[in-house]
């Protein structure tokens, strides 16, 4: 059993054009927090400018403290067995390296930088995981699409109800050293190369199938359209459309009341309204084509599952239209 702590490690990992959003995060995460703990906020990078870096250290304050991570060095050990593509960038596969360069820790959160937090976060620390690899939260954007929950069912092997978002987790990190988590990643990543829709999501969700701690949906509530009325303690601006490009979506204010908080509001507002209809179309062919490719790679013999569980694969019976209530739509 993991002993409670009030010192709180949390984890981030972003490059320089994440920046903007990280300090939205930050500030959120700050003034919400338990004023009683202490929190070390390691901020992992392959290589951040200085005024950036001067930027996020203006958050630390009595119980905040901020140390910077090169992890360039790590990265490099499986660098070209990385595969990213659309918004995506290398800095998505840091938090597989967080159990070796934090040898002191046996516990974390590990947070992306789109998000805001509008609740203590000590008590999202404090979960018990048990002896569970991760504490998650279901993945709501894979439950509202058909093509993605076929995914996670055929290519994975995983019912989508348990498929976790991996933007938000709290890590047993005595767990993921025990069984070497980031060396079973490594090796499978360079031996497979599997194709996926969500890079090292897909590869942690398979990693850690039945080893998860599912947390309520309020610790990371993505922006669907999916009749939710329940507390919100972190919102998760994840896939194409966000807040400081879109108009409308859902939960926005909550990114605005942070961000104008921020030295970064006004290039953020600008962002916004210099968006182009070329761009919003961009979003939207790679949302398209996301779903196809979701679709194809079920069909290929080189899967997670197929490789890795079974050797008479027999394809799972699907759900039918006819038994949808119809996908949820995307604010």
């Amino acid at each position: 059993m993991i002993i409670k702590t009030n010192k709180i490690p949390i984890f981030f990992a972003v490059d320089d054009n994440y920046v903007p959003y990280l300090t939205v995060a930050l500030r959120s995460l700050i003034d919400n927090a338990n004023q009683e703990n202490k929190y070390s906020v390691y901020i992992l990078n392959n290589g951040l400018n200085t005024t950036n870096k001067d930027i996020i250290y203006s958050y630390q304050c009595d119980n905040f403290e901020i140390e910077f991570v090169n992890v360039c060095e790590r990265l490099a050990s499986c660098c070209d067995a990385l595969d990213t593509r659309d918004y995506y960038t290398k800095t998505t596969y840091f938090r597989f390296f967080i159990q070796t360069l934090f040898p002191q820790y046996d516990k974390a959160l590990y947070l992306d930088a789109d998000i805001v937090v509008l609740g203590d976060i000590s008590k999202l620390y404090n979960v018990e995981i048990g002896d569970n690899f991760l504490g998650a939260i279901p993945e709501q954007i894979v439950a509202s699409v058909k093509e993605y929950r076929d995914y996670s069912k055929i290519v994975l092997g995983l019912d989508y109800r348990k498929y976790f978002n991996a933007g938000i987790l709290v890590m047993n990190l005595k767990k993921f050293r025990e069984y070497d988590i980031e060396q079973c990643f490594i090796q499978m990543i360079k031996t497979y190369k599997f194709e996926t829709i969500a890079q090292d999501q897909d590869y942690l969700n398979f990693i850690a199938k039945d080893k998860v701690t599912y947390i309520p949906l309020s610790w990371n509530k993505e922006c669907v359209q999916d009749g939710y009325k329940g507390e919100l303690n972190l919102i998760h601006y994840a896939l194409f459309k966000k807040p400081w490009t879109y108009y409308g979506i859902k939960y926005d204010k909550y990114f605005w009341q942070y961000a104008v908080k921020t030295v970064f509001y006004d290039l953020l507002f600008q962002k916004r309204e210099k968006y182009t209809n070329e761009q919003r179309s961009k979003d939207k062919l790679g949302s398209v084509n996301l779903k196809l490719r979701a679709k194809r790679i079920c069909k290929l013999e080189h899967t997670f599952y197929k490789k890795l569980v079974v050797k008479n694969y027999q394809e799972p019976k699907l759900e039918s239209n006819d038994d949808l209530i119809g996908d949820m739509v995307f604010a």
